[in-house]
């Protein structure tokens, strides 16, 4: 049952744009803090209001929870514990919105791998993930679980020591790309690539220390097909780098290095501005010390400091910024009130920060994730963006959405996609097969959108949002 939560926010009155959006309800989680102080999942509106604590994780059925959430193809949440499970050794865990129904659909164990510190991705309705130990060799497995059979897969046995903290990624050209934080040719860590298709694994970059270590943030799917990413450490000035990586060719180009004014130790993954800038977060560094958000401009590789964190506002964010038109939404794990942490959010267009929860532990504490945006009406209790006979799903979309029309049978149907202000982005013409199409939407940058879909005469249209 939901329980509603009586904190001490710093509620605030955000700019229209952010007000009156109807997709602004976010998720995430925390990974102590809640009735049994091992984490919670909450949602809430992105200035903080209608804060609600929906499930309170508890033994055996997984605690700790790491990664992010993740809302899949069929409308339901999934995410990893770093404990719980009958072998105590960790779950994989689902949540439906529809419903608040909470199901531990897989227990980790050494062998198959164990200590999942990461969220998961989907393709094809399959989900993949990896854990940070167990398998044959002791360092982490590749996984996937099919949510139809609620069969696991041990994908892919990593080397001992290798330690893939946080979530893969798929590049564009259908192929799985992640990261260990140690392991490779040099110790400090590698880039791994992972074909589904193929069963083919390959070691495709191995830092060296001088072009990073550690790199524990997920890889972000650039709009122009590069993945692009960070390290915790390493570079020049030993305080962690950015880089890039062309799934084409495998082309590694290390792109800026921390310097501690722009802040350090980066733990998070970047997120794509609409400028087609980069935007992320340092767990130290800055002014103050206490981490930083920052732009990266691809342009010149140049690298400003927009927001410095402190006790006060927030400090060590260790998740990753979700952008909600003009404003970046995330968490930090520690600072604020009480001490173990906010959510808060940034107006790019006006520099200006705003605090909206102080966790206060009895209702979460030390968040690591970052923010998820649902619509209000999954929230609520639909899993898809459904409207009658029309359906888009999933719901955020990573590349592809599938749409359902009722009236589209084989046919023909038109699609238009525009941006939340009604520019128009593309226009195209779709085969349809049983009712259903296909729609490429990796070409367009991380936001929200519009899409119409237009068949016999019947025109539905439906908000979605790009990761």
């Amino acid at each position: 049952m939901k329980t509603k939560i009586l904190l001490s926010f710093t509620l605030v009155f955000m700019a229209a744009q952010l007000a009156n959006a109807q997709f602004s309800t976010v998720w995430g989680t925390t990974t102590s803090g809640g009735t049994f102080n091992v984490g919670t999942i909450f949602n809430m509106k992105a200035d903080g209001s209608d804060f609600t604590v929906v499930h309170n994780f508890n033994w055996p059925a997984g605690f700790v929870p790491m990664g992010n959430l993740f809302q899949a193809s069929d409308g339901n949440l999934y995410g990893a514990c770093m404990e719980g499970g009958d072998s105590g050794s960790c779950t994989l865990y689902e949540y439906k919105p529809s419903s608040g129904e909470y199901t531990d659909v897989y227990d980790f164990g050494t062998m198959w791998g164990d200590f999942p510190t990461s969220g998961v991705v989907e393709k094809d309705g399959i989900l993949y993930g990896n854990s940070s130990g167990g398998g044959s060799f002791g360092g982490g497995v590749i996984y996937s679980y099919n949510m139809t059979t609620g069969n696991y897969t041990d994908l892919h046995n990593l080397p001992m020591g290798s330690m893939p903290y946080n979530s893969p990624t798929f590049a564009n050209n259908g192929i799985l790309y992640g990261t260990t934080v140690y392991g490779g040719a040099n110790g400090n860590g590698s880039i791994y690539s992972y074909d589904p298709e193929t069963d083919t694994y390959s070691d495709v970059h191995d830092f060296t220390g001088t072009t990073g270590f550690n790199p524990y943030p997920s890889l972000l799917n650039g709009s122009d097909g590069k993945l692009y990413g960070m390290t915790t450490y390493g570079g020049t000035y030993g305080k962690g780098i950015i880089f890039s990586l062309d799934p084409s060719d495998n082309t590694f180009e290390t792109l800026y290095e921390f310097d501690g004014t722009t802040g350090a130790r980066p733990r998070g993954a970047l997120a794509e501005g609409f400028d087609g800038s980069l935007y992320g977060m340092t767990s130290i560094g800055g002014a103050n010390g206490d981490g930083v958000i920052f732009k990266f401009d691809l342009s010149d590789n140049s690298c400003t400091s927009l927001f410095d964190f402190s006790s006060s506002d927030g400090t060590t964010p260790l998740g990753s910024l979700m952008r909600m038109n003009n404003y970046l939404c995330g968490t930090t794990s520690a600072g604020g009130a009480y001490n173990y942490g906010t959510a808060f959010y940034f107006d790019m267009q006006s520099g200006s920060f705003t605090k909206s929860v102080d966790f206060d532990g009895t209702h979460g504490a030390t968040p690591n994730c970052a923010l998820i945006m649902l619509s209000d009406e999954v929230a609520t209790g639909v899993q898809s963006t459904t409207t009658n006979s029309f359906t888009i799903y999933p719901n955020p979309v990573t590349s592809y959405a599938i749409c359902n029309l009722s009236s589209a049978g084989n046919n023909l149907i038109t699609v238009k996609v525009s941006d939340v202000s009604g520019k128009e982005i593309f226009f195209e013409n779709l085969q349809a097969k049983n009712s259903e199409v296909k729609i490429d939407l990796s070409r367009l940058n991380a936001g929200a959108y519009i899409i119409e879909v237009t068949s016999g005469g019947e025109m539905k249209s439906s908000k979605i949002l790009k990761q």
